[in-house]
């Protein structure tokens, strides 16, 4: 049986990327700041990530709000919890 297919998507590889995904396993809500506070960087560089992560589907915004956003790591709590939408 042939393995499936990996989709060609662009991960960050940088190690600001790396430290979100393992901080994103410790707490898989996060805002802007929190990941700031990882990253050891500014806000925009901070944003920027984020905003990546949203555009690879791996993080959601869950506050609808313009300010103080929440993000959840969807895919490690659907892996936890298979009944959440």
């Amino acid at each position: 049986m042939a393995a499936p297919a990996v989709p060609n998507v662009r991960l960050p590889t940088t190690c600001r990327g790396l430290r979100v995904l393992e901080h994103l396993y410790l707490q898989p809500f996060v805002s802007v700041s929190g990941i700031q506070s990882a990253t050891r960087t500014n806000f925009p560089a901070a944003n920027r990530l984020v905003a990546r992560l949203v555009d690879l589907g791996l993080l959601e915004e869950i506050t609808g709000d313009r300010r103080n956003r929440v993000y959840r790591y969807t895919p490690y709590l659907q892996i936890l919890e298979p009944n959440t939408p």
